[in-house]
């Protein structure tokens, strides 16, 4: 699968193993979300 395949590389480039890729993949993205105010949906999406 193409996700596995993305993080299998995220891992690597990062010297890391898969499991610490996805852990700290998730930290990030979960720091993102946070900071772009937790909204699952943002104003800007809803305007189409």
């Amino acid at each position: 699968m193409r996700i596995t395949e993305d993080l299998r590389a995220y891992a690597k480039e990062n010297g890391w193993s898969p499991e610490e890729a996805l852990e700290k993949g998730m930290k990030e993205k979960s720091s993102d979300f946070a900071e772009q105010g937790g909204e699952v949906y943002s104003d800007s999406a809803l305007k189409v």
